[in-house]
């Protein structure tokens, strides 16, 4: 699983220094199975955007085809969030997300960039059990509620709040709040609490009338409420309570009527409702609980249940969240720990978004990717798996593991490098042999046959290449460490008698500068090295007064283009840099430091002129900086 951890976080680590385009997808950015947590749809069904509990947020604008990953690079959401609830104008070009215990963002590009809008000077500062927010087809009004808090509305596109749950109001103080619901000019409000009570607002959230306080009502008393929804025009409204009934108004929330309690319906009895949306008109209401998803096209008096024999979604899933289309044609629903589904006719049939005819569908165990100098070359190896490529930054990909191949068939694979050009890429099997490829990966030549240096089977860990692909390094675990001056089709053992680095050690990882000559190299549980000369010759750093001193768990190391700044990382442990080549270190873990101390480092990058650096821990976190290590910016809060 480590390796699994460590390839994600590479990949990621990669993709900002590199300056990925949006499509950062292999295959599909939202393959395989995701804690997603909420979804939401543009009026037309064409745009969506959905949350993953304790993940990213990602946007599409085909209608689920294909997703763009927003929480990377340098964005005010990147990294993991606890993403609870996601609100879209009717265009789409403005959005508001809000993340349990953490803060509220707005976009108004479709989600391209997001604002912080709970800064300290705001009536929302500070992380927030946030659980629901909702906004106006124009994006101008939005509402908001935290469970455990209070109840928030705007009428700026978020950039000013009012507290609606002040003295005086009947929502005061803190309450459960679970689900908002808005009308199309922002007049009408309908918010439910868990294990409370359902309210209404008819002029924008100044004032409040709760309507589970009527006698003989079909909503009287406490539920546990768990989501609401409205008509664009306020009139109709539909909301579920958590191991309870189905309930829905056509009066603004006056009157209710239970659709639970009708005899012979499909919906009839306590379920474990999870969620409920609704048409503009309220003709079409889609609900789901944890097991089964269900559609009515009659404002609820009658239900299909979709989750029986015959439909894309007939298997039992734990539904999460589920968003329709303005006309209700369009719904979109989400699994929890499962995949994204879409449905263009009302929910009659499904498509599975979360796979893709692509030659690297499905879970892989990848273990290490590179990438050209313009982003637009990829190569990728899998642990007992394959080796791809890619020429259109990840679009599609070639699976060079086929028949007739010199690398067919499922192997260990650990490493790959590639040239600046993408032309010449480097590979190596653990417990296998190494490879070379002088056309981008089409063709490949076994270079661990008889009478090799490099002959037979090696533990190999890690590989190196220079920006023309003319000279390699390579190092083997339990083994010894290789160059080559001709594109891998010679080696040199460099772990000879005498030398710095002589005979069989523990190697982790090995970098190479932009013409080779400068090396790095590093072992785990033990020491670093570096050569100044193409790895003819060795100088231990690990020495008695280094910074760097004494045997460490070496994990990843980075080296800038011209070979004059180092970065390294050591597993549970500091984050050092040099500035001269290696000769000098410096613990940039110190205290006072955003990454002082221990920390379970797992890779690091480094920029052309090694100004800029990325690096990632084991626990989720992504750092950057911009001056060659002296400040870091913690980019996962």
């Amino acid at each position: 699983m480590r390796n699994l951890y460590s390839i994600l976080t590479i990949i990621l680590a990669v993709s900002l220094l590199a300056g990925f385009s949006d499509h950062q997808d292999i295959g599909s950015v939202i393959a395989g199975a995701k804690d997603w947590r909420t979804i939401a749809m543009s009026s037309d069904g064409s745009k969506l955007a959905a949350g993953v509990y304790g993940g990213h947020l990602y946007t599409s604008s085909d209608g689920g085809a294909t997703w763009i990953d927003r929480s990377v690079g340098y964005s005010a959401i990147a990294g993991s969030e606890y993403w609870q609830s996601i609100a879209i104008s009717s265009d789409a070009s403005k959005l508001a997300a809000v993340a349990y215990k953490g803060y509220l963002y707005t976009s108004v590009d479709g989600g391209a960039t997001w604002t912080d809008r709970s800064a300290a000077n705001s009536v929302i500062a500070g992380a927030k059990g946030w659980r629901s927010i909702t906004m106006t087809p124009d994006g101008s009004k939005l509402a908001a509620v935290v469970f455990d808090g209070h109840l928030y509305t705007s009428t700026d596109g978020g950039t000013t709040w009012i507290n609606r749950s002040t003295y005086g109001s009947i929502i005061v103080g803190n309450r459960n709040w679970q689900s908002i619901a808005i009308s199309s000019d922002g007049s009408k409000l309908a918010a439910v609490a868990r294990y409370g009570h359902l309210y209404i607002s008819t002029d924008g959230g100044t004032a409040w009338r709760d309507r589970s306080r009527i006698d003989d009502s079909a909503i009287t008393g406490d539920k546990n409420w768990i989501s609401i929804t409205m008509s664009s025009d306020g009139s109709k409204l539909a909301a579920v309570a958590h191991y309870g009934h189905l309930y829905i108004s056509t009066d603004g929330g006056a009157t209710w009527r239970d659709r639970s309690g009708t005899e012979g319906s499909i919906i009839t009895g306590d379920k474990n409702w999870i969620s409920i949306v609704m048409s503009s008109d309220g003709s079409k209401i889609a609900a789901m609980n944890h097991d089964q998803l269900y559609t009515s096209t009659d404002s609820g008096a009658s239900w299909r249940d979709h989750s029986v024999t015959g439909y894309a979604i007939e298997l039992l899933k734990k539904w999460q969240s589920i968003a329709i289309s303005s006309d209700g044609s369009r719904i979109t629903a989400v699994v929890r720990g499962g995949h994204l589904y879409t449905s263009m006719d009302g929910g009659m049939t499904w498509v599975d978004r979360s796979t893709r005819g692509s030659p690297i569908e499905g879970d892989k165990w990848w273990i290490s990717i590179a990438m050209s100098s313009d982003g637009s070359k990829i190569a990728a190896v899998a642990r007992e798996g394959h080796l791809y490529t890619s020429t259109n930054g990840g679009m599609t990909w070639v699976d060079r593991s086929t028949r007739g191949s010199a690398i067919v068939g499922n192997k260990h694979w650990y490493s790959i490098a590639m040239s600046s050009d993408g032309s010449k890429l480097a590979a190596v099997v653990y417990d296998g042999h190494l490879h070379t490829s002088a056309d981008g990966g089409a063709t490949w030549v076994n270079h661990s046959t008889r009478g090799s240096a490099i002959e037979g089977n090696k533990c190999w860990y890690s590989i190196a290449i220079s920006f023309d692909g003319s000279k390699l390094a390579a190092v083997a675990r339990g083994g010894h460490l290789y160059t080559s001056v001709d594109g891998g089709m010679t080696w040199v053992d460099r772990s000879a008698r005498d030398s710095a680095i002589e005979g069989d050690k523990e190697w982790r990882v090995i970098a190479i500068s932009s013409d080779g000559s400068t090396i790095a190299a590093a072992v785990y549980k033990g020491h670093l090295y570096t050569s100044m000369d193409g790895g003819a010759t060795w100088v231990n750093h690990s020495t008695r007064g280094s910074a760097i001193e004494g045997n460490k768990h070496w994990y990843s190391i980075a080296i800038s283009s011209d070979g004059s700044k180092l970065a390294a990382v050591v597993y549970d442990g500091h984050l050092y840099s040099s500035m001269d080549g290696g000769t000098t270190w410096m613990d940039r873990s110190t205290r006072g430091s955003v990454i002082e101390g221990n920390k379970w480092w797992y890779s690091i990058a480094i920029s052309s002129d090694g100004s800029k650096l990325t690096v990632v821990e084991g626990r989720g976190y992504l750092y950057t900086s911009s001056d060659s290590g002296a400040v870091w910016t913690n980019h996962s809060k």
